[in-house]
């Protein structure tokens, strides 16, 4: 297997995790528990270093700069599987 600092990311997923990131502040219910579920798939996918750092970016949600839907966000995304 290739290290993680051999591995190169598509910028499609990049993509979709920043899509993602984006529906944890959404203010329907459904489109954050999605949102942080779908993250959580990615990031179980990823190599470490990389899901260390969607790990940061959705940690950054719970800055009291943000909104309660962020919070709300935040909170399952750090949590799912």
């Amino acid at each position: 297997p290739e290290a993680d600092d051999d591995f190169d990311i598509e910028p499609v997923v990049e993509d979709v995790i920043d899509s993602l990131l984006t529906g944890l502040r959404d203010h329907d219910t459904i489109v954050r528990w999605s949102a942080a579920k779908g993250i959580g798939r990615v990031a179980g996918r990823l190599p470490r270093e990389f899901a260390d750092e969607v790990v940061e970016a959705v940690a950054t949600l719970l800055d009291r700069a943000e909104g309660d839907g962020a919070w709300h966000g935040g909170g399952p995304g750090l949590g799912a599987p």
